[in-house]
């Protein structure tokens, strides 16, 4: 095919944009999602970085007494503890404790209640029966009591913490998938997906 200036039509290459093009170029037109983002990537930036301008056992857990309770300034921009520790230090010291247990609990509650989620919707049946009657049960139980119980049973440990966080977040995200998936599944191009032969974890 080709036009009045006698480009040929076969020979021209559209390019694409991917999901997370798409993505991106939506999410840059939300300003306070974009403000977010900066002060979210400073915030790790921080943490990430920190040991390079902060000396743990010198700013964060070394008491001095001589500069106890001091206020904001330059030295100390939080100003200081009771024991003469720099609380700004303390405070992103703290907060590389703080994103990788919410990095690993979100990523672990959504991988797991994400495909309970999916196989129950896709499937339906006694499948979705069972494996929603197990969320429920996990619902049912307030997340601070069902976590305390869980670290009770599994021991003390940063790991049985995260693990026991991240189980009381998985029926969430398993309803939240389910849903989804229920209100999708079947569509036309689902149904041209199984028709030309694709496998079911690719669909889901």
């Amino acid at each position: 095919m080709e036009l009045d200036n006698g480009i040929d039509m076969s020979t021209v290459k559209i390019k694409k944009r991917s999901q997370f093009a798409n993505a991106w170029r939506q999410f840059k037109k939300n300003k306070m999602g974009m403000i977010g983002l900066t002060v979210f990537t400073v915030l790790v930036l921080l943490a990430v970085l920190c040991p390079m301008f902060i000396s743990y056992d010198y700013d964060v857990i070394m008491q001095h007494n001589q500069i106890r309770l001091q206020t904001p300034s330059v030295m100390h921009i939080f100003g200081t503890d009771q024991y003469g520790r720099d609380v700004f230090s303390r405070i992103v010291w703290g907060a590389r404790i703080s994103l990788f247990v919410g990095v690993f609990t979100v990523s672990l509650a959504l991988t797991v209640g994400g495909t309970i989620g999916a196989l129950a919707g896709y499937f339906g049946g006694k499948w979705d029966n069972i494996l929603m009657r197990i969320m429920d049960v996990f619902l049912a139980m307030p997340g601070t009591i069902l976590a305390v119980a869980i670290v009770g049973a599994l021991g003390p440990g940063l790991f049985n913490i995260l693990l026991a966080m991240a189980m009381c977040r998985i029926p969430q995200f398993a309803r939240i998938v389910r849903s989804s998936v229920l209100s999708i599944r079947g569509l036309e191009y689902i149904e041209a997906a199984k028709a030309c032969g694709t496998k079911t974890p690719r669909i889901l």
